[in-house]
């Protein structure tokens, strides 16, 4: 976490590792999707919304790891409008997620943190690489740390 030393700014968890690991997509979680299949980690369920074929989707579940699931999402023919679904997936996603009580308490815990999904394997479109090469320096876009602190805003006035 980077705590900076004005007062005034506010806190920001910069990678979703150690104390933070409940943030990463990868990190273990329990969620019951369409079909009723249950994944093991929130990265299985967003990559099985790549597709409504159900035994696709639960071949993505019974991965035996989430960079398996990945790897298996990455596999799959995309729909035409999958730009524009992929957000409305990642929040539904992380809804259920944390409607997991212990998650969502540590989820709320993090008050008013700008949540930032730090990396360095370029991902600057879900987080922010901060890798050295050229094509990073700019900011990445951070969806999944903005998309996670509309779900953590959104249960704490709900």
């Amino acid at each position: 976490m980077t705590i900076t030393d004005d007062p005034g700014m506010p806190i920001q968890i910069n990678n979703f590792r150690g104390p933070h690991w409940f943030l990463s997509n990868f990190s273990p979680s329990r969620i019951i999707g369409a079909y009723g299949i249950v994944y093991k980690t929130a990265e299985a369920a967003f990559q099985a919304g790549k597709t409504d074929d159900p035994v696709k989707r639960q071949r993505i579940a019974d991965a035996r790891s989430p960079y398996q699931a990945k790897g298996l999402g990455r596999q799959l023919k995309l729909p035409d409008d999958w730009r524009v679904r992929r957000n409305g997936t990642m929040r539904a996603v992380l809804e259920y997620k944390f409607a997991n009580a212990e998650l969502l308490r540590k989820l709320l815990d993090t008050r008013h943190a700008i949540l930032v999904e730090g990396n360095v394997w370029h991902d600057n479109y879900w987080g922010n690489c901060i890798c050295s090469k050229p094509s990073c320096t700019a900011p990445g876009e951070n969806w999944l740390g903005r998309l996670l602190m509309e779900v953590r805003d959104g249960r704490r006035r709900g």
